[in-house]
């Protein structure tokens, strides 16, 4: 069939407009949007960062405290005398209250606790918990510093006791002047409680929200996977942030997560304005 010189312009015209479309789409979806999503998986990097240091300085705070009161004379004194008056002293409500933890315990090299108490913050109350109090083969092996050293051991991080998230810091106790050996532990601990996440968040200058998970929980298997839908980001179908702080408690970490800033470009194949 013969076409009209009308028809074949308009036929021209047609398979231009196609071609056009076509380049402009291999362009959006071959170099324009991966460059713009490496760009946005940087930022959201740089805020994933931010959270997991929150969580390093908060820790950090609470070992130079349990630092400054492990290496102390009174505290090897203590150790050694059981003189209760250090205790009367030093470790009264307002030292909970002031550095703002649940629990302050002292052990012997041998691991044996000498003192300990534990406070429910809000009402002030004694509150038990075992793990501490034995100790437990978790302490015993991840806190305690079991035998003489010759210099201060430090441990800190997060685990979970009786199934609520916990920070703790641990230090051999020690002369203040480093002399001599250690002669046990001092351990500082509170729970990660609503009061910490506000400090968390403030920290990080973000919004999150946290939950302990395990590699053995099967239901939790698609929740703790970065297998997101554009390579190389954190963000999900949702539009939300996901990512992990380790626990020292073996096969757990905290999980965090928040809502994206919003998405500075359009993604849609067939919308050229993409910023």
């Amino acid at each position: 069939m013969k076409l009209s010189l009308k028809s074949k312009v308009i036929l021209i015209f047609f398979i231009m407009e196609v071609l056009v479309g076509l380049s402009e789409v291999i362009h959006l979806r071959f170099f324009k949007l991966p460059q713009l999503y490496l760009l946005e998986a940087v930022t959201d990097e740089k805020d994933v960062t931010r959270i997991k240091n929150a969580f390093t300085s908060s820790v950090n705070e609470l070992a130079i405290l349990s630092y400054d009161n492990a290496v102390w004379n009174d505290a090897y004194d203590y150790i050694n005398d059981r003189n209760s008056k250090f205790i009367k002293t030093n470790f009264v409500q307002d030292t909970y209250n002031s550095i703002n933890i649940n629990g302050i315990y002292l052990y012997d090299k041998q691991g044996v606790l000498a003192w300990g108490k534990s406070f429910n913050r809000d009402t002030h109350k004694p509150i038990k918990l075992a793990a501490f109090d034995l100790p437990s083969e978790f302490i015993e092996n991840n806190l305690l510093t079991i035998g003489e050293y010759n210099t201060p051991i430090k441990k800190s991080g997060y685990t979970v006791f009786d199934g609520k998230l916990v920070m703790f810091a641990a230090t051999s106790i020690f002369r203040a002047d480093l002399t001599a050996k250690t002669n046990g532990t001092l351990v500082f601990w509170r729970f990660v409680d609503k009061d910490i996440l506000l400090d968390l968040q403030k920290r990080a200058g973000i919004e999150f929200e946290i939950e302990t998970i395990s590699d053995i929980i099967k239901k939790n298997a698609k929740k703790i996977t970065k297998d997101t839908y554009i390579k190389g980001s954190y963000r999900d179908h949702e539009q939300l942030i996901s990512d992990y702080y380790p626990m020292l408690t073996k096969n757990s970490r905290i999980y965090f997560t928040y809502k994206a800033p919003k998405r500075l470009f359009v993604s849609s194949w067939f919308n050229g304005e993409t910023i």
